[in-house]
Order: structure tokens, then sequence, then C-alpha cells
């Protein structure tokens, strides 16, 4: 607990500065709030019927779409996962610009899934609803 709490007041003060350090560190620190495993634990396992009540979580298909603005800018939109909704509004903002940040960068170098991004990323959350997230910016070179 003393970690995560190390960890998160690391990531506050991060984000307060405005430093754009690169998002492999970011999205690291991201990843490990929101709980997130290594792609491996998610395969199947090949046990069908182990007996044990399991809860099933629908999948949402991913439908967000890079827009190109007027100022050469891209946005795209997001639908902010149900584990990040509940989160108390010190913590929701800057964890969903993380993970806006992380989802425009993987739209942007067109990786699927959990793949390696290795762009540097420059933007903002342009908007942001209870259940929406738009996150603006462009790629720097």
């Amino acid at each position: 607990m003393k970690l995560l709490m190390e960890n998160w007041r690391k990531f506050v003060n991060e984000e307060q500065e405005e430093v754009e350090e690169g998002l492999a560190s970011k999205l690291a620190l991201g990843a490990a709030l929101a709980g997130a495993g290594a792609p491996a634990m998610a395969k199947d396992t090949g046990v069908t019927d182990t007996g044990e009540k399991t809860h099933q979580v629908d999948s949402a298909e991913d439908t967000s779409e890079l827009v190109k603005n007027d100022d050469g800018s891209y946005s795209l939109t997001l639908d902010i996962p149900a584990h990040f909704q509940g989160l108390m509004a010190s913590m929701k903002r800057p964890i969903v610009t993380n993970w806006a940040r992380a989802e425009f960068a993987k739209k942007m170098a067109g990786v699927e899934d959990s793949g390696i991004v290795n762009l540097s990323i420059s933007g903002r959350v342009s908007s942001m609803t209870a259940d929406t997230v738009t996150f603006t910016g462009n790629i720097v070179k």
C-alpha cells in the first residue's frame, strides 16, 4: 500500500508539472494503477470447467476513430472504462488523461491491444464527461 501511495504521489507531481517525459513511463504507471496484467495472463489456459463460479465481463468493441482537425491536430473520443468512472474526481482526471493519451498514441501508431508504442505525443484532454473523454494532440517529431 505504501508503494502504491508513493507511486501515486510521484504520478500526481509529474502531472502537475506538465512534463512531457515520454509515453513509456506514463503508460507503465497507468497500467499499474489500473491493475492491468501481463498479456500472457489473459490467454486461455485450456481448462474448460473447474467447478468455480466466475464473473463474465462483456468486452466492448473499440469503435473510436481519429478525427483530423482543421489545425492539423487529431482528436479521439473514447468511452471511459467503468473501473475508472467510480474514481474520486481528484484521481479520475489524471488517470483518465494518461489512459486516453495511451489510447491516442496506440491509434496514431496503428497498434492493436497492448502493443508497445514508441512515439512522443503532445496533447491534452479537450473535454471529459462522466463517461467519455476526448484527447486532442499530435505526434511530436
